[in-house]
């Protein structure tokens, strides 16, 4: 579970990393999102 504690709008950049399918949601939070250590589609 992700909770964010400020507004994402807050941040010029996000990263997350993720390696299973349960993770789709976080990477689509961020601005840069790295999949199984590749570099995800924006």
């Amino acid at each position: 579970m992700l909770r964010l504690n400020s507004q994402l709008t807050d941040y010029e950049e996000i990263f997350a990393y993720g390696d299973t399918p349960e993770d789709f949601a976080m990477l689509a939070l961020a601005t840069t999102k790295i999949y199984r250590w590749d570099e995800a589609p924006p």
